[in-house]
């Protein structure tokens, strides 16, 4: 999603690691400019999917396989409904 969108949006340029590495992982700077680029009136489409990666990340949360399956099942539900392209496949 972002290399597409980078295209027509240079405020993306040298985002790449941002939006792939962890929260927990970023360092202050790459903090500063994740805070600036999900601001709501950037209405930028990687920040959605990035969203979406992180609630998937929710599913090695679940304890047990039944849950899982259903949190599964709902997230992929939702990924479909996104209007994500690359989600939808």
């Amino acid at each position: 999603v972002r290399r597409a969108e980078a295209k027509t949006r240079p405020e993306l340029k040298r985002s790449r690691y941002v939006w792939l590495k962890n929260e927990a992982n970023l360092t202050d700077t790459q903090r500063a400019q994740l805070t600036w680029l999900t601001r709501p009136s950037m209405r930028l489409q990687t920040a959605r999917a990035a969203r979406w990666r992180d609630d998937f990340n929710g599913l090695y949360d679940q304890s047990d396989p039944d849950e899982a399956e259903a949190y599964l099942e709902r997230w992929c539900y939702g990924a479909k409904r996104s209007r994500l392209g690359p989600l939808k496949e």
